[in-house]
């Protein structure tokens, strides 16, 4: 019994040893070389006879080897390298990491062992690319690191067919769970470099600002990533389920930033509305584990709303509405009731069902509000017709914005009607009396004869027109109290009683 502990801690001082050579020559690009031989040497020998304590000593020795070059290179000790002699110096570890693949296998618990070598290979590999593609553009390590997070998924997806039984993948060593956190921990340093280092930057890569082409390949490479299905019904690891259901989300989240940050304030009302129907029209076409996406277009439509005011309010003035600021905020309040209307229209619909993950659970409710059109009308069209006026008021002065405002009172008068909705009709008549109240004590002091004499004229039009709209259409409003009165009153049986 005491043999094969000896021979362990032999084993382990002389790769001990090795280290310690190693500490003392390993700024020298011939040293690599010699731990790669020694390495895979070993390695090979404990593959064809079983040696008590080398594969622990072997990855102690290579991994101490591995964190002296690392301190070496991000230190600035090599900051005179150029990329290619970088490349010789660090690449040939990975010829090292590949033998450790290679020979993993655990005899003790016949099954292979692969997860210290592989995240040795992906550091490894991110700071070969830091290391040689920094000195030329600050936006290439992203790329490279996103390159090789895809590589990283693809590879985990190749080695777990769908269908697999667990028991062989774990007996393989479970190579493509070590690979997803690679591709994890990638994506989250390419997305943590960009936002602290890239984003405040004005670094340019083909003419370009770095932080655009960053954020393009992020974008693409993390909704291309969520787009993929679990590997099989259930998926076996945490990572696929508590990290890879979020992704959606993260994407969204990282193209509202995009956006927010790289176009300018008076086009962002426009923006926002465009993704809140493009959201709700395309989240409709989606599996049902993508499908919420379209429960996010009302909260796209709430940042619309609140942007379009702070346009209105910052960026607008009276006799300005034909500059293009004006025209897109316009064209930005027609988004606004083009989502409403797609809005009410599915929330009559049946629609697939919605998975949620369990850490987004809590948003639930406001799926459940876009499934009841009666509440919501009033989230949807009020905030809309708030920030029309604001828009009105903020572009238009005398008699002009009164008519205006009249105008867009007959367009909540139309809605009352076509939802049948009393509110909205108190809401318009509140409008009436203050365009009356408007045109009475302000606009006659401020306006000519003539155009007094036309203002007046298109309020009576618009006033005949709501009257004849009502008389024609006020039995919609009697049938809709009819039924909620009926719906009040009528007797409900005991449950005996009942059929």
């Amino acid at each position: 019994m005491g043999c094969p502990s000896r021979i362990c801690l032999l084993t382990g001082c002389g790769y001990w040893a090795l280290s310690a050579a190693g500490g003392l020559v390993y700024q020298h690009t011939w040293a690599t070389g010699l731990a790669v031989v020694l390495g895979a040497g070993g390695l090979l020998v404990r593959r064809s006879r079983p040696v008590p304590g080398l594969w622990m000593g072997l990855l102690l020795a290579v991994s101490g080897y591995h964190l002296l070059q690392w301190s070496y290179v991000l230190g600035g000790a090599a900051a005179s390298w150029h990329s290619g002699a970088l490349l010789i110096y660090l690449g040939p570890l990975l010829a090292l990491s590949g033998v450790g693949l290679a020979c993993s296998w655990w005899e003790a618990r016949q099954q292979h062992t692969r997860w210290p070598w592989l995240y040795l290979l992906g550091l490894h590999a991110a700071i070969i690319a830091w290391a040689t593609l920094s000195p030329h553009a600050m936006a290439l390590p992203v790329l490279g690191w996103l390159g090789l997070a895809a590589g990283a998924a693809g590879a985990a997806h190749w080695r777990r067919p769908r269908g697999l039984e667990a028991s062989l993948l774990r007996l393989d060593g479970s190579p493509d769970r070590y690979l997803l956190h690679l591709t994890y921990g990638l994506i989250g340093l390419a997305l943590a470099y960009h936002l602290v280092r890239l984003v405040p930057s004005h670094a340019l890569l083909l003419q370009v600002p770095a932080r655009r082409v960053t954020a393009t390949a992020l974008l693409a490479l993390l909704a291309g990533f969520a787009a993929l299905r679990p590997p099989g019904p259930a998926a076996p690891y945490r990572s696929w389920r508590l990290l890879h259901p979020l992704l959606p989300e993260v994407t969204l989240l990282l193209a509202s930033f995009t956006f927010g940050w790289e176009v300018r304030a008076p086009w962002q009302p426009l923006l926002w509305s465009m993704a809140a129907l493009l959201l709700t029209r395309g989240g409709r076409l989606l599996p049902p584990r993508l499908a919420r996406v379209r429960v996010y277009g009302l909260l796209f439509y709430g940042a619309a709303v609140l942007s379009s005011c702070f346009v209105s309010l910052t960026y607008l003035s009276p006799g300005h509405w034909l500059r293009v600021d004006w025209l897109v905020s316009a064209a930005a309040q027609v988004g606004l009731f083009a989502y409403a209307a797609l809005a009410l229209l599915g929330a009559s619909q049946p629609a697939a069902a919605v998975w949620w993950p369990a850490g987004l659970r809590s948003l639930e409710p406001l799926e459940q509000l876009q499934r009841q059109p009666r509440r919501l009308v009033p989230v949807l069209l009020y905030p809309a017709f708030g920030a029309l006026t604001l828009l009105l008021v903020q572009s238009f002065d005398q008699s002009i914005l009164t008519v205006l405002l009249m105008l867009e009172v007959v367009g909540i008068f139309v809605s009352s009607l076509l939802l049948r909705r009393q509110d909205l009709r108190y809401v318009a008549l509140a409008g009436i009396a203050f365009c009356l109240v408007r045109l009475v004590f302000f606009d006659l002091r401020q306006s000519g004869t003539i155009a007094r004499a036309v203002v007046f004229i298109l309020m009576g039009l618009l006033l005949l027109g709501m009257n004849a709209l009502y008389a024609r259409f006020k039995d919609r409003f009697g049938a809709v109290a009819l039924t909620a009165e009926v719906a009040a009153e009528e007797p409900t049986l005991p449950p005996e009683e009942e059929g």
